[in-house]
């Protein structure tokens, strides 16, 4: 389990290697790796609040690639630079030329509460 910043679209989820210092090559990163060897993941996506009843996750399940270059590493670049205005100031994807795509083939969802009922 990795901790990711990521881009949602039209069913693809969007991951960058970002320019932030690592204490090890992009490659032997453990996300890198775990990737290569097997590319069928599952991306955890979850809302805390104190509040409980505003509670909420998604679970993305998929064929993860590797990008280094074309349109998709292009979107996926300025989806995440448009989210996070961090990326806007530090180096992103094409500094360190990998994305991660997820291609979505099952989502799940869960909320505590219906929207109604949160406040």
């Amino acid at each position: 389990m990795v901790p990711i910043c990521y881009a949602w679209d039209d069913g693809a989820l969007f991951s960058a290697i970002d320019a932030k210092p690592k204490s090890r090559p992009v490659e032997s990163l453990k996300r890198i790796r775990n990737i290569r060897e097997n590319d069928k993941v599952s991306v955890v996506v979850d809302h805390y609040d104190e509040n409980w009843k505003a509670l909420r996750y998604a679970i993305v399940q998929g064929r993860a690639h590797l990008l280094t270059g074309g349109a998709d590493f292009t979107r996926g670049a300025d989806l995440l630079r448009a989210k996070y205005p961090q990326y806007r100031e530090m180096g992103l994807a094409r500094e360190s030329g990998l994305m991660i795509k997820v291609e979505a083939e099952k989502v799940t969802h869960w909320a505590f509460a219906a929207e109604a009922d949160r406040a």
